[in-house]
């Protein structure tokens, strides 16, 4: 993930984040906004990402590209740019 354009307001950033996330063959029935969603709570929210903070919300999507599927694999991996809230506590 790359993670770009962090604002701080008091001990939570807002950062723009780029990733590519997949999203696996059960999951596609939903929108696609939906399901991308879903996976980047799975993979982001409540957990620590280094040089960033606690990931406590995934704020809004910005963008989705892609939506390649790879032989071998029936999940759909989409290119995405979304904005987080991380809860860094100022120390």
């Amino acid at each position: 993930a790359h993670i770009r354009q962090a604002r701080a307001v008091a001990m939570f950033i807002l950062a723009r984040v780029a990733d590519t996330v997949q999203v696996p063959p059960m999951n596609l029935g939903l929108n696609t906004d939906e399901a991308v969603l879903e996976e980047l709570r799975k993979k982001y929210v409540d957990r620590v990402v280094r040089g960033s903070g606690l990931c406590v919300a995934i704020y809004d999507l910005h963008r989705i590209q892609g939506g390649e599927i790879f032989p071998g694999d029936g999940a759909v991996h989409f290119n995405v740019e979304f904005r987080v809230v991380f809860f860094r506590p100022l120390v």
